[in-house]
């Protein structure tokens, strides 16, 4: 199955004296999600597209968010469902 990735922030950090911009992924696995960030120094983006900033961001991240997709994909398919036991049987039955 394959993840739903989704860039869910990016924004120079610190908002007074920017040195980076903080660029943060959602990831969606099998209905779980999780989330990861990273600060991307602004030396290193001069010059550079928001989507190439992501790139930089996610090259950075990339081994962490795909070792956690991985480990979320191998899951059987029933984890993450709603459970409803069955009621309690009396013995003998």
């Amino acid at each position: 199955m394959a993840a739903q990735i989704t860039i869910a922030k990016m924004q120079l950090h610190p908002a007074n004296e920017p040195t980076c911009y903080a660029v943060g992924f959602s990831v969606k696995v099998k209905g779980r999600s999780f989330y990861r960030d990273t600060a991307v120094p602004l030396d290193q983006c001069t010059d550079k597209t928001e989507e190439e900033i992501c790139d930089l961001a996610y090259e950075q991240l990339r081994d962490g968010i795909e070792s956690a997709i991985t480990v979320r994909d191998a899951k059987g398919e029933i984890v993450g469902e709603k459970y409803t036991p069955k009621p309690k049987q009396e013995q003998g039955e």
